[in-house]
């Protein structure tokens, strides 16, 4: 992975940082891409947002499965100017929330996995045709910070680390949906819940 914050931006929003065979899955409307067809995307992104840029919170990297992966999650933020997937812009100020899985090979992506929270964007702007969430309550749905230990950019990585994150998540994932929720110890009690604008934020279990 490209050590630098910098050079990493440039990187993986150019068309040298897929393998000329990847597959790019992207959140509907985009679907299956090419590299090219993501080109698009993110060209789109340029033409309808004044001034983009993207704001990282999160990247890093590790072996999973035998494979290399980066994952990355943060912002695009941009004057909203022009429409976009049919939404009209809010000539302000946008964020919007992304979530990025790569399966790297050879220092390329032959697999991605792209996340833009296009609902959370909906909502900001007043766009949101549904009139609450999934859940009792909408949630607080606006921008959320990135780690309160400011250590969300991992340049460059931490092995041993790492293989303790992974162990220790899959093991909460195993103890979800579970009837003597065995999930709780696994969180504290004043734990905060970042989820897509459709859901909704909380902080706290029982929230």
């Amino acid at each position: 992975m490209t050590k630098n914050r910098d050079a990493y931006h440039a990187y993986v929003s150019s068309p040298e940082f897929w393998d000329a065979d990847a597959r790019i899955e992207v959140v509907h409307p985009f679907n299956t891409c090419t590299c090219d067809g993501y080109m698009d995307v993110l060209e789109g992104l340029r033409e309808a947002f004044q001034g983009l840029h993207r704001r990282d919170d999160i990247v890093m990297s590790g072996t999973f499965e035998g494979s290399d992966w980066i994952s990355a999650t943060g912002y695009y933020a941009g004057r909203w100017t022009a429409p976009w997937l049919g939404l009209r812009p809010s000539q302000e100020l946008a964020y919007l929330r992304y979530g990025e899985f790569h399966r790297m090979d050879d220092g390329h992506a032959r697999e991605s996995y792209v996340f833009f929270d296009i609902p959370e964007l909906m909502a900001a702007t007043g766009q949101w045709p549904v009139p609450s969430g999934p859940g009792e309550t909408p949630g607080y749905r606006g921008r959320i910070p990135g780690p309160a230990t400011q250590d969300g950019l991992t340049f460059p990585r931490d092995q041993g680390r790492g293989e303790d994150s992974v162990a220790k998540v899959t093991a909460m994932l195993r103890a979800l949906n579970t009837p003597d929720e065995a999930w709780r110890p696994f969180w504290r009690e004043d734990m905060a819940w970042y989820g897509p604008g459709a859901f909704g934020s909380f902080l706290g279990i029982e929230a």
